[in-house]
């Protein structure tokens, strides 16, 4: 059975992009009406699956996920994905495609934190789901974050050294645990005084990121 209408129609398409009809019941979407319009080219067609070769569905699903990664809600989704001892940022554009990564990672593959400017984001993730309100605020943050991280880090380092010297001064190695010396740290004391001063001195004008957990792993946001 062929597919009908399958000519390209240039249409008209929302300020936030999202399908004029549901491509499952062929229904008008409400949401379109009293919006913002920008020129956008979508596919208007009768979705008629039946007598298609499985060529042609592999073609039409691979083509239908293209357009479903590029879909733009109005929201800002930052990923950032644990998995195997690997960390990366992926940046989507819709709630849909954040939901399939929560499923790809979900627990035994790996975990996704997510910051996003959606407050009312519900998903199913075994990680953060965290409300920022812009891309700006949450650099911000994650950068006093990572400085904090690094000084307590550095701090910690030394502390272990200073105490191996004093019971065991030059020693490479203890004989009894067999344990060795831990190695000297990156940042020389005086080092670490410089950065702990410029950390102190930043400028605290960001919001941090909230927690929401609205359909997060099973709890409710009175969680």
């Amino acid at each position: 059975m062929e597919i009908e209408n399958k000519r390209i129609e240039c249409v008209k398409q929302p300020k936030y992009p999202m399908p004029e009809y549901d491509p499952w019941t062929g229904d008008k979407n409400p949401l379109l009406e009293n919006r913002d319009y920008k020129s956008h080219k979508i596919i208007k067609q009768d979705m008629k699956f039946e007598g298609l070769t499985l060529e042609e569905l592999y073609s039409l699903r691979s083509r239908l996920d293209g357009m479903i990664d590029q879909y733009e809600d109005g929201f800002i989704y930052i990923c950032n994905v644990r998995s195997y001892g690997s960390n990366w940022v992926q940046n989507l554009t819709n709630d849909k495609t954040v939901q399939d990564l929560c499923y790809r990672y979900s627990g035994d593959e790996g975990i996704v934190d997510i910051y996003t400017t959606n407050p009312t984001l519900s998903v199913d993730n075994y990680g953060e789901v965290n409300y920022i309100v812009s891309v700006e605020d949450y650099k911000k943050w994650e950068e006093y974050q990572r400085q904090s991280d690094l000084i307590q880090r550095i701090e910690k380092e030394w502390e272990n050294l200073d105490e191996w010297i004093s019971r065991k001064g030059t020693a490479v190695r203890d004989m009894f645990s067999g344990s060795y010396r831990p190695h000297t740290p990156y940042y020389s004391k005086d080092q670490l005084a410089q950065v702990k001063i410029g950390f102190d001195q930043l400028v605290i004008d960001w919001v941090d990121p909230v927690s929401i957990c609205i359909g997060c792993d099973g709890e409710d946001e009175d969680n």
